[in-house]
């Protein structure tokens, strides 16, 4: 497929005002209070059609078709009613799933109750969590620690909301006589670390995923 060269070059009648009292000939006006009866009603058979409502229409569909064109997912709008798996661009610049249908909820201040952010839209960081598909949260971190203690207990912020289904460990030095950590135990919000083999303190990567 070839790259597309057509565009959207303006708004249509973007300084159009509302129709003033009397109109004046040879005016360009936009009737801003369309409502959404009339566009469902649409124009009768044979009707010479009202130029303000004809330029209103085409404002805001050529406004919709430029926004597309600029972020390729249009920026959320607290009056659409987004379907479940819709997606819609935070003010924030990231994009966001809709798990669930709603209507005005913000994706950037939500809890991740109605949207998500999308894989890839993360700021990579030493620590971190990321929400995606299916309502999975995968969160990472790491342990530097000094520590003679037989355990260490690493702890989520946020826990996990309903359980952890898998802890990963990777050690900082590794081979057939290095330091080993295994899953001692699960505690409410986290786990507890066990250090075995040579290792004399705790120096590792994680990664947890849950629900």
């Amino acid at each position: 497929m070839a790259n597309r060269t057509s565009t959207i070059p303006a708004i249509w009648a973007t300084a159009a005002p509302d129709v003033a009292s009397p109109p004046v000939p040879g005016d360009t006006y936009a009737k801003s209070d369309l409502s959404s009866v009339e566009m469902e009603d649409g124009y009768p058979y044979k009707i010479i059609a009202d130029s303000a409502t004809t330029n209103e229409l085409l404002k805001r569909v050529t406004t919709l078709l430029r926004l597309l064109e600029q972020y390729g997912v249009l920026p959320w709008c607290a009056t659409t009613t987004y379907a479940a798996g819709g997606l819609a661009t935070g003010s924030n610049g990231f994009v966001y799933y809709a798990v669930i249908s709603s209507i005005d909820v913000d994706p950037v201040t939500d809890d991740g109750t109605h949207w998500i952010k999308t894989p890839g839209a993360s700021t990579l960081t030493t620590t971190g969590q990321q929400k995606i598909f299916g309502g999975f949260i995968i969160k990472w971190g790491y342990v530097n620690n000094d520590s003679a203690a037989d355990t260490i207990d690493v702890m989520f912020s946020p826990p996990f909301p309903s359980d952890m289904l898998n802890f990963s460990i990777t050690p900082w030095s590794h081979g057939s006589t290095g330091p080993i950590y295994s899953l001692h135990d699960k505690l409410t919000g986290g786990v507890r670390i066990a250090k075995g083999g040579t290792a004399t303190n705790f120096y590792f990567d994680w990664i947890a995923i849950g629900v």
